[in-house]
């Protein structure tokens, strides 16, 4: 399992692209070019990011891409463990190939910058009490996402 722990966004362009490069061969994916221009601005994004946006920003480069080619890969990253889904869009894992799927899917969401955090904690007191509330669901997922103001944008 290949498992990379940035501890946070990672400013360390280059590792971050051969991680991304490295799990997508592992999984039979080819690193096409709209393939890294969607990672690419999801990467140097601080909030989350709806496929319009991505689209208008690859677009606003010079290249052009169709929203549903951007919906389709955003698809696949999810697959992969490469971003989540907000509520307002996509954002990258801080951790790629995120197959522990334990850790993640906990977001803070500042409400002024926008910026995301992922929340990194355990939901076996949670869960112990979903399974005990409601034993005839059969659980796949789940996500929270927490909003507020960041220590930044509080005052």
């Amino acid at each position: 399992m290949l498992f990379i722990d940035f501890g946070g966004y990672c400013n360390n362009i280059a590792f971050v692209n051969k991680a991304f490069e490295t799990i997508l061969k592992k999984h039979g994916y080819r690193l096409t070019k709209p393939r890294i221009a969607v990672f690419s601005i999801l990467r140097e994004s601080r909030r989350s990011l709806n496929p319009y946006e991505i689209s208008k920003q690859i677009c606003r480069s010079g290249d052009d891409i169709n929203t549903v080619t951007v919906y389709r890969i955003l698809d696949v990253y999810e697959k992969l463990g490469l971003v989540h889904k907000t509520r307002s869009g996509y954002t990258i894992c801080d951790k790629l190939d995120c197959e522990d799927h334990n850790h993640c899917h906990h977001q803070f969401v500042c409400e002024g910058c926008e910026d995301v955090v992922e929340l990194h904690f355990s939901d076996c007191e949670f869960a112990k009490y979903f399974a005990e509330k409601f034993s005839g669901l059969v659980v796949k997922s789940h996500y929270f996402e927490f909003s507020g103001f960041c220590k930044n944008c509080k005052s």
